[in-house]
C-alpha cells in the first residue's frame, strides 16, 4: 500500500512538471512525447522491485526539473535554448537532420554521401533527430525539447541496466543499492548535459548497454550479438569510441575464455590486424588528429583559462594525468562567479546545482573511487578506458562515459567495512576539499 501511495505521488509530481514544461516550451509534440515516456516508466515500475521503481521516478522528476531550468536559463542567457549563442554542435545536429529529411538518405549512406560534408561521424544520431522531426510534424512541428526528453529517458534506462548489472556482479546490499541509485537519480551533471541536443548521452547509454551485455554473456552466449550490434551503432555515432568498445569486448572475452579459445582469439586478432593494418594505421592517425583538434580548440577558446593551460600540456607523460584530474573537478565556479554577476536567476541556479553541488559531491567521493582499484575488475577496466577516451578528446561532455562506472565504484566501496585509518583519511580529505574551495572563493 505504501509503495502504491509513493508511486502515485511521484507520478502526479511528474505530470505537474510535464505540464509546467509545456507552459515553458509551448510544444504539443513535446507534451505528448513526455507523456509517452511517463507511460513507459509506468510499465517498467510495475515490473521491477520497489527500490528501483522509486528511484526511476525520482530520476524522471529530477530530470524534468533540470531540463526546465536549463531551457529557461540558457534561453535567458543566450537568447536561444542552446549551449551557446554561437553556432554549436546542438544546433548543427538539428540543421543536418533537416538536410537528412530533404534527401533520400539512410544513416549509412549519409555518413559518406551528403550535401555538404564527408564522413559524418554521427550519421545515426542525425537519423534519430530526423525521426523526431517526423514525430513533431504529427502535431505542431518539431521542437528542440524532443531529443532532450529522449536523453532523459536514456539516462533512466542506464539506471535500469546498471542496477541489473551490479546485482549480477556483486549482489549489492540495500545500502549499496541506495548509494548507486541515488547517484544515478540525482547527480546533476548527467541531467545537465542530457538537457542539450548532444549525442554523448546516447553514447553513454550504448556503452552501458554493452557492459550489461558482457555481464549477461556468462549466462547466454547469444548476448555477443547484442554487444556487436551495439558497437555497430556506435560506429555510426562516434567511430573512435566504437573501436575502443570493440577492443574492450575482445579483452573481456579473452579473459573469460578457456586456453584453446584464447589461442583462437589471438589468431583471429592477429589476422584481422594483418589484413587491416592500413585501416588501423589511418584510424590511429585520425584519432590522434582529432585529439589534436580538440586540444587546439580548447587552447584557442580562452588562452588564460585552466582548460587551455591543461590542454597545452602534451598528453604524455603528464598531460593525461592533468586531464584526468580536470575531468573530476569540472565544471567549477566560485560563489563570486555565480552570485555576484548580472546573470538571471535560472541560469545561476542551474550552474550552482552543477558546478558546486555536483562537482563537490564527486570530489568528496574520490577516496572511495581510489579504494575500488584494490580489487580491479571489469568495472575498473571500463572506467579506465573511458577516462583514456576523455583524456584524448578533452571535452567535458565525454565524462558522461565515465560517470556510470564511477558510481558503481562508489557504491561498491560504500558497503565494505571501512578501517578507522581510512575513515580518518576520508574526513581529512573532505575537510581539505572544503578549505580549498573556500580559499579559491576568498582569493578570487
Amino acid at each position: 500500500m505504501i509503495k502504491k501511495d509513493v508511486l502515485l505521488i511521484q507520478n502526479l509530481v511528474a505530470l505537474f512538471l510535464i505540464i509546467n514544461m509545456y507552459s515553458i516550451v509551448k510544444s504539443l509534440s513535446g507534451l505528448f512525447f513526455a507523456l509517452i515516456i511517463q507511460l513507459i516508466l509506468f510499465f517498467i515500475t510495475c515490473k521491477v522491485d520497489t527500490l528501483l521503481s522509486k528511484y526511476l521516478l525520482y530520476g524522471w522528476i529530477f530530470g524534468l526539473l533540470i531540463l526546465s531550468l536549463v531551457y529557461i536559463g540558457y534561453k535567458d542567457h543566450n537568447g536561444i535554448p542552446y549551449f551557446t549563442a554561437a553556432y554549436n554542435d546542438d544546433q548543427k545536429f538539428e540543421k543536418y537532420a533537416v538536410e537528412y529529411n530533404l534527401g533520400n538518405y539512410n544513416f549509412i549512406s549519409f555518413k559518406y554521401n551528403n550535401f555538404t560534408h564527408y564522413n559524418i561521424q554521427y550519421a545515426i544520431y542525425i537519423q534519430i533527430l530526423s525521426w523526431f522531426i517526423d514525430f513533431g510534424n504529427l502535431f505542431d512541428g518539431y521542437s528542440t525539447i524532443l531529443p532532450r526528453l529522449f536523453n532523459i529517458l536514456l539516462i533512466l534506462l542506464q539506471m535500469l541496466f546498471i542496477y541489473s548489472s551490479c546485482n549480477k556482479l556483486y549482489n549489492f546490499n540495500k545500502t549499496q543499492n541506495k548509494v548507486l541509485l541515488s547517484f544515478l537519480a540525482f547527480f546533476p551533471n548527467i541531467y545537465y548535459l542530457g538537457s542539450f541536443v548532444f549525442r554523448d548521452t546516447l553514447c553513454a547509454f550504448l556503452v552501458v548497454l554493452m557492459f550489461w551485455g558482457v555481464i549477461k554473456l556468462k549466462e547466454k552466449k547469444i548476448y555477443i550479438l547484442l554487444c556487436l550490434f551495439d558497437i555497430f551503432i556506435l560506429f555510426y555515432l562516434r567511430e573512435l569510441l566504437a573501436y575502443f568498445c570493440l577492443f574492450i569486448l575482445f579483452i573481456l572475452i579473452f579473459k573469460e575464455s578457456k586456453s584453446k579459445v584464447r589461442f583462437g582469439l589471438v589468431i583471429v586478432f592477429i589476422s584481422i590486424a594483418f589484413v587491416m593494418h592500413e585501416n588501423i594505421y589511418l584510424l590511429l592517425m585520425n584519432g590522434l588528429g582529432r585529439a589534436a583538434d580538440f586540444t587546439e580548440n580548447a587552447i584557442s577558446y580562452n588562452s588564460m583559462s585552466m582548460t587551455s593551460r591543461i590542454a597545452g600540456v602534451p598528453i604524455l607523460p603528464f598531460g593525461i594525468l592533468f586531464r584526468m584530474i580536470y575531468g573530476f573537478i569540472t565544471p567549477f565556479s566560485t560563489i563570486k562567479e555565480l552570485f555576484i554577476s548580472d546573470e538571471t536567476f535560472f541560469y545561476t541556479s542551474i550552474h550552482f546545482i552543477v558546478n558546486i553541488i555536483g562537482t563537490l559531491a564527486l570530489l568528496c567521493c574520490i577516496p572511495k573511487i581510489t579504494m575500488s582499484f584494490k580489487k580491479f575488475d571489469i568495472v575498473n577496466l571500463m572506467m579506465c578506458f573511458m577516462v583514456i577516451f576523455f583524456c584524448c578528446s578533452f571535452v567535458f561532455r565525454h565524462m558522461l562515459l565515465v560517470y556510470p562506472f564511477v558510481f558503481i565504484c562508489i557504491a561498491r566501496e560504500s558497503g565494505t567495512f571501512i578501517k578507522k585509518e581510512t575513515r580518518q583519511f576520508s574526513i581529512i580529505y573532505i575537510f581539505i576539499i572544503i578549505i580549498f574551495y573556500l580559499s579559491i572563493n576568498f582569493l578570487s
